[in-house]
């Protein structure tokens, strides 16, 4: 299922999403909880802290579109409330 949700994610941050403010994000990996209620999405940003800081407020302010097309790809009862989480690691 996390591999799904990383999937989708990448997809739609890829293709479909018109947001200026979110560029130049790799999906690393997605973790969701055992009963799918929350996922945290882990992404890396390339840019100075000022532009990964202004593309995790276009992500989080695209949660909701992004919640809706990860529903449409799971297609199960319960769809996660994704988190966007910063991976400075890369």
């Amino acid at each position: 299922m996390n591999r799904a949700i990383q999937e989708a994610v990448s997809t739609v941050v890829l293709f479909k999403l018109k947001d200026p403010r979110v560029k130049n994000v790799t999906v690393l990996r997605a973790e969701a909880t055992e009963d799918l209620r929350q996922a945290k999405v882990y992404v890396s940003v390339m840019g100075d802290e000022k532009r990964q800081l202004l593309t995790m407020k276009g992500l989080d302010s695209a949660r909701g579109f992004l919640q809706s097309k990860v529903a449409e790809r799971l297609m199960t009862k319960q769809t996660p409330i994704l988190t966007f989480v910063l991976d400075g690691s890369v």
